[in-house]
């Protein structure tokens, strides 16, 4: 059994999508929980990594049938999370699953240089729907 790390339904343009994504400079619900649990997961929890989350601005968003890129730029210098590793990419073992059978997605995070750099979500099976409202974000170790 897969175990729920996080779960919402968020509704108008807290809604995942390329046109609620047009001059949106803040994250989305969906992506701020998938931060966080990836710095759960994946980054052993460390608080500096937590707090960096906070201060993250979407510099741009890419969709295509199948993915979406959020790319980030860390509004604060200060919260580069030091001493650090180059460029590392991160998955947390975790996806995003999609209510009635919308099937899922799974995700990476960029870091470079001690900064969260970008995001990426690719769909599994089928499409990437066009608005994501409703989500589980699940362990996806078995």
């Amino acid at each position: 059994m897969k175990r729920v790390l996080a779960s919402r339904t968020v509704s108008g343009l807290d809604c995942f999508s390329e046109t609620n994504a047009i001059g949106r400079a803040s994250l989305f619900p969906l992506e701020r929980d998938l931060l966080e649990v990836i710095v759960t997961q994946a980054l052993g929890g460390n608080e500096m990594w937590r707090r960096q989350i906070g201060h993250l601005q979407v510099r741009s968003r890419s969709f295509t049938d199948k993915t979406f890129l959020s790319r980030f730029l860390l509004a604060d210098p200060t919260m580069v999370v030091m001493p650090f590793v180059a460029n590392e990419v991160v998955s947390g073992w975790i996806r995003t699953e999609l209510p009635g059978g919308a099937g899922s997605l799974d995700h990476v995070l960029y870091l470079e240089r001690g900064t969260m750099v970008a995001l990426e979500g690719m769909a599994r099976n089928g499409e990437l729907p066009a608005e994501i409202g409703q989500y589980r974000i699940l362990n996806d170790r078995g």
